[in-house]
């Protein structure tokens, strides 16, 4: 049986006289979504049929509905879907969101709020409960920056709905979670000149490890480069697009478009690649296997890393202490470029980094050249000896 969607009553104002109120409630569950005053034309609405006349047209124009009180749940979920009003909103603003994004934000607030906030609408929704729910999660192991992100994922739609229906934000003072993270590790020279010396390496993952370590591209930029991003004559390489499986081919993070120098033995390794049966037909360098409309998968090019780093003694247990990873060769890079004396300015357009900081970030002082230390030292003190 169909509950009713709203009830008036009576009761004293401020003045002493009664004012009629609508409660208007919600069909599945007989809770109250929202409480309001009657009205006619500005005056307190004079006797119950009456007032049942205005709450009726109140509820006809959506006002106290269960749109105005969502389920918090529902409604991030159908937020974070590629056609919902929030990510159209924020590409007419000129930002775009990945498919991949949206659909990771998706997956936490299922994972970690599923059951937390099950049923649960907006008005529900405090600060309080939230944080609750936070130090709830952590309790039970969950990484802060986990949290954090899931935080965001709530956050997010919350705020946009809030906005949209001139609302307050309930999550507006929520603060997240100290977080302590671990600093992303990078290889040695020496690490990498072994790399380098490797034999009977898949030509694709030698490929793409020599653009991570020596041309600093990010996984997806190693993927989605195609040979006419390759420049023989001057020597260059054109970081143009950034390949991710849920969403194809895309500009690069930050719109990091630039031109890297090409050493010979990257353009070795890519020439390899390009004379692979397999890879006849392809305009990505890193080729498919089976079909030629796309470049190889990344989790392939990272699982051929891992195996090279076994081979030079880097287990994986020695990876996970020192927090390595294929992302570490762009860290790798950065600091080599530095230690080799490249001017700052330099180092950070190659690597395509948005700020002085983020490149400082990547930074290692462990990456040094030992050898190339040892000479330069060697040299001063022979100079200094002459003078």
């Amino acid at each position: 049986m169909a509950r009713t969607p709203f009830s008036v009553y009576n009761r004293p104002g401020t003045d002493g006289k009664n004012r009629f109120y609508a409660r208007f409630l919600d069909p599945d569950t007989g809770a109250v979504l929202k409480t309001v005053a009657l009205y006619d034309k500005g005056a307190p609405v004079r006797g119950r049929a009456k007032a049942l006349q205005e709450a009726a047209r109140m509820h006809d124009e959506g006002i106290g509905s269960v749109q105005e009180n969502p389920r918090i749940l529902e409604y991030c979920f159908s937020a974070w879907t590629p056609d919902s009003e929030y990510v159209k909103s924020r590409v007419r603003r000129g930002v775009s969101i990945s498919a991949a994004y949206i659909y990771q934000n998706a997956k936490l607030l299922k994972k970690h709020l599923g059951q937390a906030l099950k049923g649960v609408r907006l008005q529900d929704l405090t600060a309080g409960r939230v944080e609750r729910i936070l130090m709830d999660l952590a309790d039970r192991g969950v990484n802060p920056r986990t949290i954090n992100t899931t935080l965001q994922a709530l956050r997010v739609p919350i705020r946009h709905f809030c906005k949209m229906n001139r609302i307050p934000d309930p999550l507006q003072y929520v603060q997240p979670l100290k977080e302590d993270p671990k600093t992303r590790g990078a290889l040695s020279f020496e690490e990498v000149r072994a790399l380098i010396a490797l034999e009977d390496v898949s030509p694709r993952t030698r490929a793409a490890f020599l653009l991570a370590a020596l041309c600093g591209l990010r996984l997806g930029e190693t993927c989605g480069l195609k040979w006419e991003d390759v420049n023989r004559e001057a020597g260059i390489l054109h970081v143009r697009g950034n390949y991710v499986k849920r969403d194809g081919l895309k500009k690069p993070k930050w719109s990091s478009f630039r031109d890297i120098p090409l050493p010979s033995v990257v353009l070795e390794a890519l020439d390899l690649c390009g004379s692979m049966p397999e890879a006849q037909g392809s305009p990505f360098i890193l080729y498919n296997d089976r079909r030629k409309d796309v470049p190889a998968w990344p989790r392939t090019m990272t699982e051929g890393f891992s195996k090279m780093l076994d081979r030079i003694g880097l287990d994986e247990a020695a990876r996970a202490e020192r927090n390595i990873s294929f992302h570490s060769l762009r860290h790798s890079f950065v600091s080599m470029s530095r230690a080799a004396g490249l001017p700052d300015f330099v180092t950070q357009r190659l690597a395509g980094h948005r700020s002085a900081g983020m490149m400082e970030r990547y930074s290692h002082a462990e990456v040094i050249d030992f050898a190339a230390a040892r000479l330069a030292l060697e040299g001063a003190l022979k100079a200094a000896g002459r003078e």
